[in-house]
Formats: structure tokens, C-alpha cells, sequence
């Protein structure tokens, strides 16, 4: 992680976007507010996820490097791969998608992708989704209790952790949250959260 072009050291108070679990990051805060559950009505239904808001808690936040940034955009492209190997997905809708693709991807016998193959190549699509829909840019996360990637608004200290959002799905055998994290957070941006 060299190569940083700026580095941010100071308390601030940071929104996390998750889906339909509050626990959804991989850093856990004791200064967490309790989540707040959101329903967010989209075209194509119903989406229930949480934001979590932390206090005052010091933390660096680091641009990533022209390197890291490029490798997310590599692995995003490694997507339609992804999708064609885990069946034909029913919706329209790419989001969506990619979470049907996630779910085959579970279910399968014979995996074509390793666990770590998904987590770079959904945590980095949706990521990257994120910063060209949001005007957020890559930022890696460091405080007492670890480092992580995130995407983080440009205006705002709203922040989600793409990555983890899928390490997590994977651990506990959860699915269809691609859809539902980009839409709860487009709906803080929306509303300046």
C-alpha cells in the first residue's frame, strides 16, 4: 500500500452502508450507534439494509495507489466471466444479476472460482459501480481494530466496504445483497446522509 498520495488522521463521523444485516463489516467498532434499517422501495421491489454511524472515531484514510485502483478495475472486468460461468441469470437487471450468479455460485458442486476469486471480482464490481455512480473514490480504512478497502463519498464521510460486504455473504451463506447495498447507498447519497 505505497504510493498513497494523501494521508487523513482525525475523529470522524462515518455512515456504513450494509444490506440486510447490521453486522456487515469486517472491522467491528465499540462505538457503533445501534444500526438504523432502512426500506428502500427500487424498480424492481423491495430493498431492507442498515447504516451504522461511528462516533468520533479516529481513523486514517488513505487514497489507494494507481496501482490498487487499477487491479480493482481488472478484477471488476473479470465480472461477465463470472457471470457466464454460473448459469444464466433471469433478471434484467445487472445488479441483480450478479447476486443470482453469487447464489449459483454457492450452490455449486464444482466451484470455478475460489472464494477469494469472488470477493475480488464482486467486492471490486461493486466497488467500482459505486465510484462511477456516487462520485466516490477508493480509500483504504485503518484504525485500532484493522484496514480494510472501502469506497468512500468525495463530499461526505459516508464509506462502505465492498469487499467485506461479499467476504461476509460468503462466511455465512448469505446471498442477494449486491442489489440491496448499492441501493441503500444510493439512497443515503440521494439524501445527504
Amino acid at each position: 500500500m505505497k504510493g498513497a498520495a494523501a494521508t487523513c488522521l482525525a475523529p470522524l463521523a462515518v455512515v456504513m452502508v450494509g444490506c440486510d444485516n447490521p453486522q456487515s463489516q469486517s472491522m467491528s467498532h465499540p462505538e457503533e450507534s445501534e444500526p438504523e434499517e432502512l426500506t428502500i422501495k427500487t424498480d424492481e421491489g423491495t430493498v431492507t439494509g442498515h447504516t451504522t454511524e461511528l462516533e468520533d472515531f479516529p481513523q486514517k484514510i488513505v487514497p489507494v495507489n494507481a496501482a490498487e485502483s487499477h487491479q480493482f478495475a481488472e478484477w471488476a472486468a473479470e465480472t461477465e466471466e463470472f457471470l457466464s460461468a454460473y448459469g444464466t441469470p433471469q433478471s434484467e437487471n445487472e445488479l441483480i444479476r450478479y447476486d443470482e450468479a453469487f447464489k449459483a455460485w454457492q450452490d455449486s458442486e464444482t466451484k470455478k472460482h475460489s472464494h477469494q476469486d469472488v470477493i475480488n471480482t464482486l467486492g471490486a464490481y461493486l466497488g467500482q459501480r459505486m465510484v462511477q455512480d456516487f462520485d466516490m473514490e477508493w480509500v483504504i480504512v485503518t484504525d485500532p481494530y484493522g484496514q480494510d478497502y472501502a469506497v468512500r463519498h468525495k463530499t461526505s464521510e459516508l464509506m462502505s466496504f465492498p469487499f467485506s460486504a461479499v467476504t461476509k455473504r460468503i462466511k455465512d451463506m448469505e446471498y442477494d445483497f449486491i442489489h440491496g447495498v448499492y441501493h441503500v447507498l444510493k439512497h443515503e447519497v440521494e439524501n445527504g446522509e
